[in-house]
């Protein structure tokens, strides 16, 4: 079915109406509609745009970030980044954030399973690879790039079949195996099997992308373009969810009775009409971990005390909406390097910019991303038997703020701390300069290294704002406010340029650049604050959890106190995955679909059917 206007969308009948045709929206609605007997419809803020080049070369990944297609949210002054507002990137565009995101790594084996450990049953390691492989058709590396670059492929941690492509890079750069060999030298192994949930150690990565056409990979190429003719699946671009409204019934916790979505209200940018469309089984909301608690405070599920503030009246009473907020921080640390490396400085002249270019299909620069990694624990990181010792210690600690709200997942993360093989940080190798606070040199040329704190103890919250629907919401991360995290974070700083001084990278270093190479402890903590920001990957606001946690979802993803209202995206994860979480997050969307139970009837107030349990 082609893309349809507001109005038609608003004249539909639906079953299901999936709010966020995102990174996870994409896929529920697509295995959704495989049942031609239901009418699925997906609300999405952005357009389909399959021909940008932004999007679909690998090489231009974070070209996107702030542009037309990113609704540039801001955080709120973060007093442990010296009172910076953070750019809180998120993809206004069919697809979502996998549109305009870098690259994707499986999670650790105990962190998925930590969400079984928390209270949900059926949601560990085994699944959520499972349904990794469902969603993905993994193109399997070359027995050179296996020998020779640390890259085995074993076909049981991957998928064969699935929508989204996956590979391993056709484009390695020149210094990428002394970075392997000097984090082997740091005393971490090579890891040839990183995909079977152990992923420490050094190792090349793949990503999302198509080396048959070396384009990007993504919910809009895997989701939706190959079901766009199915005549029951209609998609609405362009167009702003408002709130879920509900059947004219006792509210949720009165009488026990579950409160029954039955439409979503949104507006068509052009005009700015408010429209109403309704489904019949379920709504699934798959805003993001930004935007779907701001619906759900919008539609009146949360915390009272803030719906009061806006004149919202509480259809659920549920304060933790908006809570939990995690994110993976990172700074990026560039170094020049020796006038022999082959680096991606050589994209900034316009001359060898069109020489690459010609090469896009084959093993240019553009046809990947980066490739090497070096996924650390803290015994590594720490650098020193006292150092780890006193960092065990003070996870053990009382610390500011709401620590106490999430004591649970906190006495997970201090178990997890001290082992060697879960990962604290991953140091990705870039053959390029990366840096934030300074600029190139002609004819000079830099590796930068993109140091991730991946288990982070701090916790944020985001809410609405303002009564204007269409308002950012308030988003506050409280990066380091747990004062663990801010220690964790300088050990990962020192060790990358501890890094960077070991054989045989120490061959081509020439000198720190950013940070400079003379600073004191106290000069390099400020730099760190002054530069370090978000990598984009928000999770846990509204948390899947029990319901006693103080969270929003239960282990089917239907929001507590509702029948048939649903979230499925980043914000149902409870603690945050040591990788990148887009895998994570496809899978999340599989598997629910996998789990759900067509209702053979419609919803009503009597005969609840059609939930997803």
């Amino acid at each position: 079915m082609p893309i349809v206007s507001a109005e038609t969308f608003a004249q539909t009948s639906f079953d299901y109406i999936v709010v966020g045709g995102g990174t996870a929206g994409l896929v529920v609605a697509a295995r959704l509609s495989e049942d031609p007997g239901v009418i699925v419809g997906i609300i999405e803020a952005g357009e389909y745009l399959p021909d940008r080049e932004d999007i679909n070369v690998p090489g231009y990944f974070g070209r996107t970030i702030g542009s037309d297609i990113d609704w540039k949210f801001e955080t709120v002054p973060q007093p442990g980044l010296n009172g910076r507002k953070i750019l809180m990137s998120r993809g206004k565009v069919l697809g979502g954030t996998s549109a305009v995101r870098f690259s994707d790594t499986k999670s650790s084996l105990l962190y998925a399973d930590a969400w079984e450990k928390l209270g949900m049953s059926g949601w560990n390691w085994h699944e959520i690879l499972r349904y990794m492989c469902k969603a993905e058709t993994t193109i399997a590396p070359s027995a050179e790039i296996q020998e020779k670059y640390s890259a085995r492929f074993n076909p049981e941690c991957h998928g064969s079949s699935g929508p989204l492509i996956s590979s391993y890079p056709n484009y390695v750069n020149d210094k990428h195996t002394e970075f392997l060999a000097a984090v082997r030298a740091t005393g971490l192994k090579e890891n040839l099997d990183p995909d079977n949930g152990h992923n420490v150690g050094a190792w090349t990565f793949g990503g999302s992308i198509d080396p048959r056409t070396a384009t990007r990979s993504y919910a809009a190429t895997a989701y939706w373009a190959p079901n766009a003719d199915r005549t029951n699946l209609l998609l609405v671009t362009s167009a702003h969810a408002l709130k879920v409204t509900f059947a004219p019934s006792t509210s949720a916790g009165q009488n026990n009775e579950l409160c029954v979505a039955q439409g979503v209200q949104f507006t068509a940018h052009r005009d700015g009409a408010i429209l109403r469309a309704t489904a019949k089984r379920a709504i699934i909301l798959s805003a993001g971990a930004i935007q779907t608690p701001q619906l759900l405070e919008r539609s009146g599920i949360g915390n009272p005390a803030i719906l009061r503030e806006y004149d919202i009246e509480c259809v659920v009473d549920l304060p933790g909406v908006g809570e939990n907020l995690q994110d993976h921080i990172y700074i990026p640390m560039s170094y020049e390097v020796t006038a022999d490396c082959d680096t991606w400085d050589d994209t900034r002249d316009p001359s060898k910019h069109a020489e690459l270019w010609a090469h896009l299909q084959q093993k240019g620069k553009y046809s990947h991303m980066h490739s090497a990694v070096a996924m650390a624990g803290l015994p590594i990181l720490a650098g020193s038997l006292q150092r780890l010792e006193e960092h065990l210690a003070s996870a053990t600690r009382k610390a500011n703020g709401s620590v106490e709200d999430y004591a649970k997942q906190h006495a997970l993360l201090a178990v997890y701390l001290g082992e060697p093989g879960q990962a604290q940080a991953e140091i990705i190798q870039a053959p390029g300069f990366a840096s934030f606070a300074s600029q190139t040199e002609i004819g000079k040329r830099y590796h930068s290294h993109i140091n991730i704190f991946l288990r982070p103890f701090s916790r944020g919250h985001v809410h609405i704002a303002s009564s204007d629907p269409h308002a950012a919401p308030s988003i506050d991360p409280r990066y380091f406010s747990h004062p663990l995290d801010f220690d964790l974070f300088m050990d990962m700083v020192r060790y990358s340029r501890r890094l960077m001084r070991t054989d045989p990278i120490a061959g081509y270093f020439v000198r720190h650049v950013d940070p400079g190479s003379d600073l004191c402890d106290a000069e390099l903590e400020e730099h760190v604050r002054q530069q370090a920001a978000t990598l984009w990957h928000p999770v846990g606001t509204a948390a899947m959890l029990p319901r006693e946690e103080n969270v929003v979802v239960d282990q089917r993803l239907r929001v507590y106190g509702t029948a048939n209202l649903h979230v499925v995206d980043a914000s149902v994860i409870p603690i945050i995955p040591a990788c990148h979480p887009q895998q994570t997050i496809y899978a999340i969307g599989e598997k629910v679909r996998d789990n759900a139970r067509i209702a053979e009837h419609r919803l009503n107030a009597a005969a609840l059917g059609g939930r997803f349990d």
